[in-house]
């Protein structure tokens, strides 16, 4: 692909560079996509899929606000549901305005990408859900937001899970699209003051080289289900000063015009997910329990005993059918 839309812009010297590094780019990420692609987690109502753009953090920020969500006995799949989920940082800009923060996509990773943002300045976060429209779907409120497990590396561990924080939601709603009416677009916003955490690695000037990764998880009620989806997503982040002057770094599609990094697409990280409905089964009711319990046959197998019984054998179902069946005669002689 590089080689047909390059060729005319570049010479052969340079052109061969840019293969050798995209192909080793291509490979690095498939590599470490196949590796961590047993170590996913599940949710009962939010699985990820054998896709490797489908990918779902390993550990989910626990909700402060709700009971411990423990997993369900899933019955039927009624339906499932692709997500497409936009995060967004906005920062308050000189005019009084929420903006959204510049997002460095140069990696070229699908899914993925590093939020730019200043030192200091009033942050808010927005989360966009977009979906096919369906009868048994409907999003009915943000039950929570929270952010933690700061870090300055990708991988999760234990002492990066004190640093919880749950965010102040100040609207979610449904938003009309006059672009495309077979859609959702289910939208909610909350505001994030990143010096709650008391985190060294938020309340400085990021080093040259390093990034803060934080973890990222949406608890949001929907109508007939009993337990929240839960959305997560690992975001990463550089910090410069208040006065920085932040510009996203070039790469290939700068080539083409330079009007890309002006694109609000370009602000914001997508994540994708599968959304499952299911039916809850019932197999914890005494009654359920009972009727599938195994019924031993008596009339075969031998029980002990029953030599004492002078050869009576039990009888089988048709005992509960005549008697049925006498219930009934009695209720007609009754009429």
């Amino acid at each position: 692909l590089i080689r047909y839309l390059v060729s005319g812009y570049v010479n052969g010297k340079v052109l061969d560079t840019l293969s050798e590094h995209a192909n080793a780019l291509a490979s690095s990420a498939v590599a470490s996509l196949e590796d961590e692609a047993d170590q996913l987690s599940h949710f009962p109502f939010l699985s990820s899929l054998n896709d490797p753009v489908f990918t779902v953090p390993k550990h989910h920020v626990p909700a402060t606000k709700l009971n411990t969500i423990t997993k369900s006995n899933l019955g039927q799949c009624v339906s499932k549901y692709d997500l497409l989920v936009w995060f967004e940082i906005s920062e308050l800009e000189p005019t009084g305005e929420y903006i959204p923060a510049i997002v460095d996509h140069s990696a070229g990773m699908p899914c993925h990408g590093t939020y730019l943002l200043h030192q200091g300045i009033q942050r808010r976060i927005t989360v966009t859900l977009i979906h096919e429209k369906g009868s048994e779907l409907h999003w009915k409120d943000v039950r929570e937001l929270v952010v933690g497990r700061i870090r300055n590396k990708a991988e999760v561990d234990d002492s990066a899970a004190d640093a919880v924080l749950s965010l102040n939601i100040i609207s979610a709603k449904n938003i009309k699209s006059s672009h495309n009416t077979n859609r959702t677009f289910y939208r909610f916003e909350a505001v994030w003051d990143s010096s709650l955490h008391n985190s060294l690695l938020l309340n400085r000037v990021t080093p040259y080289g390093e990034k803060i990764y934080m973890t990222l998880s949406a608890y949001l009620e929907l109508d007939h289900c009993i337990q929240p989806a839960i959305i997560t997503k690992d975001v990463c982040m550089v910090f410069y000063s208040r006065d920085a002057k932040i510009s996203p770094p070039r790469s290939l599609r700068n080539l083409f015009g330079s009007g890309y990094s002006k694109t609000p697409d370009c602000n914001r990280v997508t994540g994708i997910y599968e959304l499952s409905l299911c039916k809850m089964s019932d197999s914890g009711s005494p009654g359920m329990q009972r009727r599938r319990r195994k019924v031993l046959d008596t009339s075969v197998a031998y029980v002990r005993g029953e030599e004492n019984l002078a050869g009576w054998r039990p009888r089988g179902d048709s005992l509960i059918l005549e008697h049925q069946w006498e219930l009934e005669k009695l209720e007609q002689l009754h009429e």
